[in-house]
């Protein structure tokens, strides 16, 4: 984080230093030290996702829970096509025992890029916590086909659904 600040105060218009920096901070749990990074870079890159997202969690983290499913609620409306906006909304509103929603939300992402393993395999896991393995187990073999990419979450599932692995070692081996 030093190095970061020392390049920021260099170059303050750095606007990956600011999105690390603002990465490190929600990270560390430091919102507001997060959202004076993130403002500057939605402020002069409008439509950045990673930002909203870190500005979500920042809200979040400051307990303006509401607050930040509507960012990225509104970011999904705004830019359906960024990945990284649908695990952060799934994972907050699990957070907040929305679970169907949350299910919802990564499905949405999913089915609108189908290939994405940064959306599929939470969509998988989340379905496995929650008891829907089956469900579970049948997205996965039926879109996994010959991508290697997938097999391993096919792999996982299985292994939870014969019982050779338990939730907590699912979610451990699948990271």
């Amino acid at each position: 984080l030093t190095q970061i600040q020392q390049a920021l105060t260099l170059n303050p218009q750095h606007l990956a230093s600011r999105l690390l920096a603002a990465r490190l901070f929600t990270q560390r749990n430091e919102p507001l030290a997060a959202m004076e990074h993130v403002e500057y870079i939605i402020e002069q890159k409008p439509g950045t996702a990673e930002a909203y997202v870190l500005e979500a969690w920042s809200l979040f983290q400051l307990n303006r829970r509401d607050e930040a499913v509507t960012v990225l609620r509104d970011r999904i409306r705004e830019q359906p096509d960024q990945p990284v906006t649908y695990p952060a909304l799934a994972a907050m509103l699990r957070q907040m025992n929305q679970t169907d929603e949350a299910i919802r939300a990564l499905r949405q992402g999913w089915e609108r890029m189908p290939t994405n393993r940064g959306l599929f395999e939470p969509l998988v896991l989340t379905l496995c916590e929650t008891g829907k393995v089956d469900e579970a187990f049948s997205l996965a073999r039926r879109f996994s086909g010959d991508r290697p990419d997938l097999k391993s979450t096919v792999y996982l599932t299985e292994l939870f659904m014969r019982g050779k692995i338990g939730k907590n070692e699912l979610c451990r081996l699948a990271g």
